[in-house]
């Protein structure tokens, strides 16, 4: 299984854009995709997952909202200290 994150920052017409992502791919050939992507009020996360399975290739596609950057790691203090914060 191979792994690589990248985070990338650009700016199409002015405006600031900041994405990261993060790809694995398994030793059967199938891999996972993830992206996200920051946007005004919170972030936008996109797994797509594709391969073989059953000799028939798949390919899908999901996407979330969330408020706080899923591909931060935080401490389990920091997590905890941020949850109190908003309660």
């Amino acid at each position: 299984m191979s792994e690589e994150a990248i985070k990338s920052e650009y700016s199409p017409k002015g405006k600031s854009k900041t994405t990261w992502e993060k790809r694995t791919r398994n030793e059967d050939g199938s891999s996972i995709e993830e992206v996200v992507e920051e946007v005004s009020n919170g972030f936008i996360k996109t797994v797509t997952t594709s391969g073989e399975k059953n000799n028939e290739y798949y390919h899908e596609v999901v996407k979330s909202i969330h408020k706080d950057n899923p591909m931060e790691e935080l401490s389990v203090m920091d997590k905890l200290e941020r949850f109190l914060k908003e309660g």
